[in-house]
């Protein structure tokens, strides 16, 4: 109840409520009553959540968030420490992290009845990135494995020697007592996955070759596929009877071929490095008997 002209009323139940007004003056008075003219609905409240595709990262990647909020929130503002941006009205935004640390995230959530809160206290892991990946087997095959049609079958672990790498430590190899076929080193999962950062980088390794060196011939040396997708290259020389180092750029530069032998271009090239899903290297040359080494793998990042 109010005697004022123009009264504030707060009500704090939700329902459907009638208004009655009775105005005087110093002859006549009268009363309006307006039912059910006041409907007061019940809050919806805000629960602030989110996630993201990852939460460990290398400086340098995007992380993507999603809005997980209930009570059909309308505002976002998202804080990113360390991130670019730092800040975000978007409700599912994208985020780059280019400095090793970790960070937490804080989003508020809001409608036009409440807002909610909530911050993940080092929810992202930045790691520093690796400049090389490498296979020294110093202790074993790395997970390397042999395919093709070498002694015991393709599909096999590479066999390992603790001597006669480079520098007299350790190296894998596989032997091939038949005619025909070509077996090749199959690289493991760390040189897997997405490597588009490698663009441009380079590639390196050392083959040794064990054969009579009479009949070699052609076959692609490395292959690097996305599902169907292949890209390769042809040396311009064959591995000799001691050890015999191959480097190569990984960008048009290194002369990467798809399809009949045609360049690959950048684009391509691109494509398949997103997500390598096999990485082989030759290790036969020679048709007949052979026995064929690798030793010091090294994918490295551009300078």
């Amino acid at each position: 109840m109010s005697t004022e002209q123009n009264p504030t009323i707060e009500y704090e139940t939700s329902g459907q409520y009638k208004a009655t007004l009775k105005v005087s003056n110093e002859d006549t008075e009268d009363i309006v009553t307006k039912t059910e003219y006041i409907t007061v609905r019940d809050l919806v409240q805000v629960t602030a959540d989110f996630s993201s595709d990852r939460t460990v990262i290398s400086e340098g990647e995007i992380v993507r968030f999603e809005d997980l909020s209930f009570g059909n929130p309308t505002e976002w503002t998202w804080t990113f420490e360390g991130g670019d941006p730092e800040n975000s009205s978007i409700q599912h935004p994208e985020v780059r992290y280019t400095n090793p640390g970790i960070y937490k995230v804080t989003l508020t959530a809001s409608n036009k009845d409440t807002e909610a809160i909530t911050t993940k206290e080092g929810y992202i892991t930045v790691e520093e990135k690796e400049i090389v990946i490498s296979s020294g087997f110093s202790a074993d095959a790395d997970g390397w494995t042999i395919v093709g049609d070498a002694q015991g079958g393709s599909n096999i672990v590479a066999s390992y020697s603790p001597f006669e790498g480079l520098d007299d430590s350790g190296y894998i190899y596989a032997e091939d007592r038949v005619t025909g076929g070509v077996w090749c080193f199959s690289a493991p999962e760390k040189f897997r996955g997405n490597k588009s950062e490698y663009y441009g980088g380079t590639m390196s390794f050392w083959l040794i070759q064990k054969s009579n060196m009479r009949n070699q011939f052609k076959a692609k040396d490395i292959i690097i596929r996305n599902g169907t997708k292949e890209i390769y290259l042809y040396h311009s020389e064959y591995s000799g009877l001691t050890w015999t180092k191959f480097e190569v750029e990984i960008s048009e530069a290194g002369v990467w071929l798809i399809g009949n032998d045609r360049v690959a271009t950048k684009i391509e090239i691109e494509e398949v490095l997103a997500n390598i899903t096999a990485f082989r290297i030759r290790g036969e040359f020679e048709y007949g008997p052979d026995t064929g080494g690798l030793d010091k793998f090294e994918l490295k990042l551009p300078l």
